[in-house]
C-alpha cells in the first residue's frame, strides 16, 4: 500500500473517532438534527480523499517520513546534517551513485522488469478494485431485482404531498425506497390485516408521516451515498462504523421531527407503534438504500427513551460544538505545516547557516568561500529593496518544480535550462541527479510545494524559502512521502527570472 493510502486511512479513522466522541458529548444537549449533521464531515472526507489546506495540527504528521539517505527530493541534498550521503560519479553518463544505494539499485531491477514488491502492490490494488467492482455489481443487481418486484406487485394507496404511497407484499416494515422518484412502501399484509397485527388509521398515518419525514430530510440520498462508500471502502472498519451510527442518528432525527409534526399528545402512541413494528435486521440489507422504519434491540431502546422525554436545549451549546467540529476538520482534513510564527523566526537563522555552503556536481560540500558568502547573507539586513515582481518569481519556482518532476519521470533533461541557469553548478548537479533517479527507477510527484518566504537581496536577485512534500515511488513498488525545506536563489537574467542556486535546510 502507498503512503497516501496509509495517511488517508489514519486521517479518516481519527475523524470517525472524533465525530463519535463529539456525538457522545453532545447527545441529549442539542437537537438530533445537529447530531445527524456531524456525519456530513465524514461523508465529505470519504468522498474527497485529499487535503486542500495546511494545518500544524494535521494528524498526517504522525506517519514517519522517509529516511534521509533514501532520496534527495528536489535538489538532491541530504535532509539531515549528520546523515549526509557521499555521492560519486560512476559509469560513462555522469550519473550519481552512493555506497548506501548501490546495493538497492542492483536489487531493484532484473532484466529491466519490476521487482516482486511492485507485483505485490499491483495484486493488492487489483484485488481492491475487483472486490469493489463485485460489490457494486451486486448492489446494482440486487436493487434492480427488488425494484422490479415492487413495481410488479405494488398497489397504489395514496400520496403524501408529491410522494406516492404503495402497499407491497415484498416489504416487512414501512420504508422509503427509490433512487430518482422515491416512494413510501407499506407492508400489504399489515394494512389489510392478513399478518395478524392490527394497524388502525392512526398507526397508518404515523407510518406514512415517518417515511415522509425521511424524504424531507433527504435520507434516501444519504442512503445511496452509504451504499457507494461501502462498495469502495469495504475494507475500512471505521467506514462501516460510521455507516451504522449515521443510520441510527437518521432515525433519531426523524423521530424528533415526527413528534413535532404529530404533536406532544401523540408521543407515546407513536412509540408504541414503533415497538409493534420492530423487525429483525437482515445481514444483507446494507446493499439497499432503504430507510426501514423500526428495528429491534438496543437501537429501539434508545429511540423509545428519546421519544418518551421532552427536552429543552440551550443555543449556546452550538458554539463549543462548532469549535470541536472545526478542530476535527483541522486535524484530519489537512496537510501538516509548521506554525507561521516559528517559521519566520527560524528562516533568517537557516538562511545564514546555509549561505556559506554550496553543493558541487559530485554532491560534496565546498565551503572554501564561506566567509564571503556569509557576508553576502547579511546583506538583506542592511539594504532594503522595493520588490514588485513577486508573481514572476513564484512562476519561476513553480516552473522548476514542474520541469524537474517531469525530467525525473521521463529521464529527459532537455528542458532543465528553462528553469536553471545553464552555467551554474546546480544545473550540472540537477541534470546528473535526474539521470541517476531515472536509471534507478525512481519517480516523483509533487504533492505540495509552496513558498514560505521571499526576500529581495538585490534589484535582480531574490532569496526563496520553500516547503515541499514529494511523493517518491521506488523501483521495488514502494513509495514514501518526503518533507523538506530549501533555500533558492532566483535571479533575473536577460529579462527572465531563473534559479541559479539552491541549498537544503537541515531539519
Amino acid at each position: 500500500m502507498t503512503m497516501f493510502f496509509w495517511e488517508f486511512a489514519l486521517e479518516s479513522s481519527v475523524l470517525v473517532l472524533m465525530i463519535l466522541g463529539i456525538r457522545k458529548i453532545f447527545m441529549g444537549k442539542i437537537r438530533y438534527a445537529g447530531i445527524y449533521a456531524l456525519w456530513l464531515l465524514v461523508l465529505l472526507r470519504f468522498l474527497i480523499p485529499v487535503n486542500f489546506f495546511s494545518s500544524p495540527l494535521s494528524v498526517g504528521g504522525i506517519i514517519p517520513e522517509a529516511p534521509a539517505e533514501s532520496i534527495g527530493g528536489f535538489g538532491g541534498g541530504a535532509p539531515d546534517g549528520d546523515s549526509q550521503v557521499e555521492w560519486k560519479v560512476s559509469g560513462g553518463d555522469g550519473a550519481l551513485s552512493s555506497p548506501q544505494t548501490e546495493a538497492a539499485q542492483q536489487g531493484a531491477f532484473s532484466g529491466g522488469e519490476e521487482t516482486y514488491g511492485a507485483g505485490v502492490q499491483e495484486i493488492l490494488s487489483g484485488g481492491w478494485l475487483l472486490v469493489s467492482g463485485a460489490l457494486l455489481l451486486w448492489f446494482v443487481l440486487s436493487n434492480v431485482s427488488l425494484m422490479r418486484r415492487l413495481k410488479k406487485n405494488r398497489v397504489p394507496y395514496g400520496k403524501r404531498d408529491t410522494v406516492s404511497v404503495y402497499l407491497a407484499p415484498d416489504v416487512k416494515t414501512p420504508c422509503l425506497y427509490g433512487f430518482f422518484r422515491p416512494a413510501i412502501y407499506l407492508p400489504q399484509g399489515l394494512i389489510e390485516g392478513e399478518s395478524g397485527q392490527d394497524a388502525d388509521r392512526e398507526d397508518i398515518e404515523q407510518m406514512i408521516t415517518h417515511e415522509y419525514v425521511h424524504y424531507r430530510h433527504g435520507d434516501h440520498i444519504w442512503a445511496i451515498f452509504r451504499v457507494l462508500l461501502v462498495s469502495v471502502y469495504w475494507f475500512h472498519p471505521f467506514l462501516w462504523l460510521a455507516v451504522s451510527r449515521s443510520k441510527k442518528d437518521a432515525e433519531l432525527f426523524c423521530d424528533e421531527t415526527v413528534i413535532r409534526l404529530l404533536g406532544e399528545k401523540k408521543r407515546f402512541s407513536y412509540g408504541r407503534m414503533l415497538v409493534r413494528l420492530a423487525g429483525k435486521p437482515d445481514w444483507g440489507e446494507f446493499r439497499y438504500p432503504i430507510m426501514a422504519m423500526s428495528r429491534r434491540g438496543r437501537e429501539m431502546e434508545k429511540r423509545i427513551r428519546a421519544i418518551s422525554r421532552r427536552k429543552s436545549y440551550s443555543r449556546w451549546v452550538a458554539i463549543p460544538l462548532a469549535l470541536l467540529v472545526l478542530l476535527a476538520a483541522g486535524i484530519t482534513c489537512s496537510t501538516q505545516s509548521a506554525p507561521a510564527a516559528v517559521e519566520e523566526e527560524t528562516a533568517g537563522a537557516e538562511n545564514t547557516a546555509d549561505a556559506g555552503e554550496t553543493v558541487g556536481a559530485e554532491g560534496k560540500t565546498d565551503s572554501g568561500d564561506g566567509a564571503a558568502r556569509g557576508a553576502q547573507a547579511e546583506e538583506p539586513q542592511k539594504v532594503s529593496y522595493v520588490f514588485e515582481d513577486t508573481a514572476a518569481v513564484e512562476a519561476a519556482f513553480e516552473k522548476y518544480i514542474d520541469i524537474f518532476t517531469r525530467a525525473v519521470n521521463t529521464g529527459n533533461t532537455d528542458e532543465m535550462y528553462l528553469a536553471l541557469a545553464e552555467d551554474s553548478e546546480i544545473y550540472a548537479q540537477q541534470c546528473a541527479l535526474v539521470k541517476n533517479y531515472y536509471k534507478r527507477g525512481i519517480r516523483e510527484a509533487a504533492e505540495t510545494c509552496s513558498i514560505t518566504s521571499l526576500t529581495a537581496v538585490g534589484k535582480e536577485q531574490v532569496a526563496i524559502t520553500s516547503r515541499e512534500k514529494i511523493k517518491v515511488y521506488y523501483a521495488d513498488g514502494k513509495s514514501k512521502v518526503i518533507r523538506q525545506k530549501y533555500n533558492y536563489t532566483c535571479e533575473r537574467i536577460d529579462g527572465k527570472w531563473i534559479i541559479t542556486a539552491m541549498d537544503e535546510i537541515a531539519r
